[in-house]
């Protein structure tokens, strides 16, 4: 079976490089790449046009909620929460006539999440389109791990719906083969979960070394894959103007 997927993982990646050297990989291959490096991005794990889809579909949510707030509706506590955040459930975004996690969900990535989960991995609730958009008000996530948020081992897909890096905000993740959980600095009792877990970076810093700081630039059609321990944040520069839609998708182990 693993022989089957790596030929599949070869093939839905053909002519990818592994985000670390650069080379072909396999699934194999991807799989202990990760267990060093704790990220890998690989180029056109998905089809573009499906990309521009869900980000077409995810922007006419954003812009229906907005309105409603506009008009002056009460929006649920929930619901109030996701548009301070800026965040929108991927599980209610549908394109093509189904979901967006049905659409995005990739034979590829399940096979990699087993390999690293060890076992049939499921999608985590707590799976968003994010928008980041530059300027006085922009939603930019502190250092923080997931696991220290979902409590358990973790794979998140991260998958941008236009290009980010450059022009647009992106993330800044450590590469490192450590895995442990690191102390965090966020008030135990804020509202926002990720800042409940903010590590300083200050900590991340001496900890890892500058070197270890990667800012990867994506493509409609890439993603970036990252362990549950793998520290990250938002990066954003003043050279930055354009907004950002990505995916977060988490699978943990069912």
């Amino acid at each position: 079976m693993l022989a089957r997927l790596s030929q599949f993982l070869e093939a839905r990646t053909s002519g990818s490089r592994c985000t670390i050297d650069g080379q072909p990989f396999s699934l194999p291959t991807a799989a202990a790449k990760l267990r060093r490096y704790g990220v890998l991005k690989i180029r056109q794990l998905l089809d573009p046009g499906l990309i521009s889809a869900v980000g077409a579909a995810a922007r006419d949510q954003y812009e229906e909620r907005d309105a409603r707030v506009a008009a002056g509706e009460c929006l649920s506590p929930p619901q109030r929460q996701s548009h301070l955040r800026r965040t929108l459930a991927l599980h209610g975004i549908t394109t093509g006539g189904r979901p967006a996690t049905e659409a995005l969900d990739c034979q590829a990535i399940r096979a990699l999440a087993g390999s690293h989960l060890g076992g049939l991995p499921r999608l985590d609730p707590n799976t968003y389109v994010r928008a980041l958009v530059p300027g006085p008000q922009i939603q930019a996530l502190p250092f923080h791990q997931d696991q220290s948020i979902l409590q358990t081992p973790l794979l998140n897909v991260w998958i941008p719906l236009a290009e980010c890096g450059v022009d647009a905000p992106g993330l800044e993740v450590v590469v490192t083969d450590k895995r442990d959980l690191l102390a965090m600095a966020g008030p135990p009792d804020h509202e926002v979960p990720v800042e409940r877990v903010r590590i300083d970076e200050r900590l991340v810093v001496e900890t890892f070394g500058p070197a270890a700081l990667w800012r990867p630039s994506l493509r409609p059609g890439d993603a970036l894959v990252f362990a549950g321990t793998t520290v990250h944040r938002s990066h954003v520069t003043p050279a930055m103007t354009k907004p950002r839609l990505s995916v977060e998708m988490r699978l943990v182990p069912s």
